[in-house]
C-alpha cells in the first residue's frame, strides 16, 4: 500500500496532509529499501490520497518518488477495486494496471484517449514495463516444480511452526513459566480464543491454511502422551471457568481480538463516510476505538488469576494493547499474534518450555491509550507529524508499559566489549560495531540484539532514538558469541526539501541493547564528519 496507508476505515478517501521531511524519514524507508535492494518486480499503490491526490494518481509517489529517484523499473498496479478514481489521472501518474479488472481504465479510459485528455504514449509506457517484467520473469531458469502436494508439505509446516515460536512475545513472567509436565496434573485452557482457529483477518489477506490448530488442540496433543488431563472452557460462564481455574494445577486464559475488531473494512460505496455502518462482509472489521481488551475478557483474566496463582494469560491480537489497568493481577502474559496454522503446537511448546521465546514487539505498548495521538477512524484529514511511536513517548518521556523490541526470554542474556572499528563517520563511511553477547541463564536462547543511534549534539532536530540495525543470535546456556553491527553514514542523514538527503556534522551515541528502553545498554560516542572541501 504505497504510501501512508494508516488509516482502515477512513482509507478510501482520508487525505492525509505529511510535510516531506516526515514521508521520506518515516514512511517511504520500507519502501525504498526493498525497491533498492530487492528484485521487485511489481509495487501496489494505497487507496487514500496524499496532500489532495489519490496514491494511484500521485506523480511524486509513482513517477518522481518511484521511477526517477529509486530506479523501480517494474510495473505498478493499484489496490483493489477502489484503487483509482480516473483512468486518465492514474495513468498520466504511471499507474500500469487496475485490478481486478479494467473499470477506470475500460470505456472511460477509451473515451479519454478517443477525445485526446488522454495519451497513447502512456499506455504505451505501461504496456511495455508489464510485458518486460513478464518476460523478464518467463525466460528465468527454475529449477523447481510445484506439483499440489508442495501444499503444506512437512519442510512448510516446520517453516510454519518455525515462524510461531519465534515471533511469540514474552511479556511478563512472575516465575510460573515454564510450567513443568511433573507438577501439572491437570491443565485447564480456558477463554474464549481457547478453540478459535484464528489466522488474522478474513478480508483479502484472509491465509486458506489446510488446517489451523487452536491453542486448546496444541496443549492435546503435546500433552497426549503424558499424564497431564487437559480441560477446556470458552470462560462465557465466568463463574464456572473460575471454579475451573481452581481445580487445576494451571491455568492458559485465551483472550484478545478477531477480525470483528481489527479486521480489513470494505465497503462498496468507497465514500461512504457512516461511522455507525458496519458492513457484515467481513464480519465488521475497521480500527480499534480502544486499545484495552473487551472488558469481560479483562474480568476474565483477573478472575482467572485470583483462582489460581498459576495464570499464563495469551493474548491473541494484531497490535498494541493497553494492559495497564489488569498486569499486575497477571503473574505470566505472552503475546503469540495470530500465530498460523502451527500457531497451538507452537504456544504448547514455548508455555512447557520445550522451545524458549525470543520475539520481539515491534511496537510499543503504551501505559495509556492517551499516550498516542488520538485516532479518528472516519477521518477526511489526517495530519502525519514527527514524532510519533517510540520515538515520540522517548521525546516526551513518557513511561510505557513494554518499549519498542521488547520481548523476555527463559534464560538471561549480557552484553559486553562493545568495540567501535572507529569513532568517526563520514558520509560515504561504515562503523563496525562489535561485542559480547553471553547467556548467563541455565537455558539455550535466543536474543535479538539491537543498535540505536541517539543525536547528542548537531544542528537539526532529530528523533531522540533510531533503531539502525538488529541482529538474533542463538546460545547454548553459559556460551558466548560476537555480535556484529554496523552504522553506515546513509543512515545519519536527514531530509531536506531543498537539498534532499543531509549528512550533517555533530556528534551521536550508539546504544546496543536489548530493546529502546533498556536501560542497561551499552553506550558509544561518534562523530559525525564532513569531509574538507579542497
Amino acid at each position: 500500500h504505497f504510501a501512508l496507508n494508516s488509516i482502515e476505515c477512513s482509507r478510501f478517501y482520508v487525505d492525509v496532509h505529511i510535510d516531506e521531511r516526515t514521508l521520506r524519514e518515516i514512511y517511504l524507508p520500507p519502501f525504498r529499501r526493498i525497491v533498492q535492494e530487492g528484485d521487485v518486480a511489481s509495487v501496489m499503490s494505497a487507496y487514500n490520497q496524499v496532500r489532495g491526490a489519490y496514491c494511484g494518481h500521485s506523480r511524486h509517489l509513482l513517477r518522481t518518488i518511484l521511477r526517477r529517484e529509486w530506479k523501480f523499473r517494474g510495473f505498478v498496479t493499484s489496490d483493489w477495486v477502489h484503487g483509482i478514481r480516473s483512468g486518465r489521472k492514474a495513468l498520466r501518474a504511471g499507474m500500469d494496471v487496475e485490478m481486478p479488472f479494467a473499470h477506470r481504465y475500460g470505456k472511460p479510459l477509451r473515451r479519454s484517449l478517443k477525445n485526446g485528455a488522454a495519451k497513447s504514449k502512456h499506455v504505451e509506457r505501461s504496456v511495455l514495463r508489464v510485458l518486460t517484467t513478464r518476460l523478464l520473469y518467463a525466460l528465468r531458469p527454475d529449477e523447481h516444480s510445484y506439483p499440489p502436494n508442495l501444499l503444506a508439505a512437512p519442510e512448510h509446516i516446520a517453516l510454519a511452526k518455525r515462524v510461531a515460536l519465534e515471533s511469540a512475545v514474552l511479556l511478563k513472567n512472575d516465575g510460573v513459566l515454564p510450567l513443568d509436565k511433573d507438577k501439572v496434573g491437570r491443565l485447564a485452557v480456558i477463554g474464549p480464543h481457547a478453540e478459535l482457529k484464528i489466522t488474522g483477518d478474513q478480508g483479502s489477506s484472509k491465509v486458506r491454511a489446510p488446517y489451523v490448530i487452536a491453542p486448546a488442540e496444541g496443549f492435546r496433543r503435546y500433552l497426549a502422551t503424558s499424564h497431564v488431563e487437559v480441560v477446556v472452557d470458552d470462560g462465557r460462564d465466568l463463574e464456572r471457568a473460575v471454579e475451573l481455574a481452581r481445580t487445576a494445577d494451571a491455568v492458559v486464559a485465551c483472550v484478545g481480538f478477531t477480525e470483528n475488531e481489527e479486521g480489513e473494512y470494505f465497503v462498496m460505496d468507497p465514500d461512504q463516510r457512516n461511522p455507525a455502518w458496519r458492513p457484515a462482509c467481513f464480519g465488521g472489521g475497521g480500527d480499534r476505538e480502544e486499545l484495552d481488551l473487551p472488558v469481560e475478557h479483562v474480568e476474565l483474566l483477573v478472575r482467572l488469576a485470583r483462582a489460581n496463582p498459576t495464570t499464563v494469560g495469551v493474548l491473541v491480537v494484531g497490535g498494541a494493547v493497553e494492559t495497564t489497568l489488569w498486569r499486575d493481577h497477571i503473574p505470566a502474559l505472552i503475546m503469540p499474534f495470530y500465530s498460523g496454522m502451527e500457531g497451538g503446537a507452537a504456544l504448547a511448546e514455548l508455555i512447557f518450555g520445550e522451545s524458549n521465546p525470543c520475539g520481539k514487539l515491534p511496537f510499543t505498548q503504551p501505559d495509556y491509550d492517551h499516550q498516542f495521538p488520538d485516532l479518528d477512524a472516519f477521518a477526511e484529514v489526517a495530519d502525519y507529524t514527527i514524532p510519533h511511536g517510540y520515538w515520540g513517548l522517548r521525546q516526551m518521556n513518557e513511561r510505557v508499559a513494554h518499549g519498542f523490541g521488547y520481548g523476555l526470554s527463559y534464560t538471561s542474556f549480557t552484553l559486553s566489549d562493545l568495540v567501535l572499528e572507529r569513532t568517526e563517520l563520514e558520509p560515504d563511511g561504515v562503523i563496525h560495531v562489535s561485542a559480547q553477547l553471553t547467556n548467563t541463564g541455565s537455558r539455550a536462547g535466543a536474543e535479538v540484539v539491537q543498535l540505536y543511534v541517539r543525536y547528542t549534539n548537531i544542528a537539526t532536530s532529530r528523533r531522540p532514538l533510531t533503531l539502525v540495525g538488529f541482529v538474533k543470535v542463538f546460545l547454548e546456556a553459559g556460551a558466548s558469541d560476537q555480535v556484529h553491527l554496523q552504522l553506515k553514514g546513509d543512515d545519519c542523514r536527514y531530509y531536506d526539501e531543498h537539498k534532499g538527503w543531509v549528512f550533517e556534522s555533530g556528534q551521536a551515541q550508539l546504544l546496543l541493547g536489548s530493546h529502546a528502553q533498556d536501560s542497561a545498554a551499552l553506550v558509544a560516542q561518534v562523530d559525525l564528519i564532513l569531509p574538507a572541501v579542497h
